[in-house]
């Protein structure tokens, strides 16, 4: 791979995480918004989550069932359409998609 085709990689992945940080920045609740970012974010498993925060599993999956439940929630009332949430999770969304 190419200096070149490296730096626009390097480009596109820290694209996607500063939208992922915005979107999650959206959550109101630190509780959730820690969870979600270790998992999805960070790649721990629920059981690595459950251990680095120093919770039970169950409080794990029950956060993380209503950070994306709150996450989506806040998407629709952005007015967020389906093809859009596939965008953004591929970083190919448009400049013109509200976050």
């Amino acid at each position: 791979m190419s200096a070149q085709n490296l730096d626009t990689v390097r480009q596109s992945v820290l694209d996607r995480m500063e939208r992922s940080d915005r979107l999650l920045r959206s959550l109101q609740d630190p509780l959730y918004r820690h969870v979600l970012r270790m998992h999805y974010l960070e790649g721990l498993t629920h059981v690595g989550t459950a251990e680095a925060l120093e919770i039970a599993l169950g409080t794990v999956k029950s956060r993380l069932a209503h950070g994306l439940d709150v996450l989506r929630k806040e998407l629709a009332r952005r007015k967020f359409r389906p093809s859009q949430y596939i965008a953004l999770a591929d970083g190919t969304s448009p400049a013109t998609t509200p976050l």
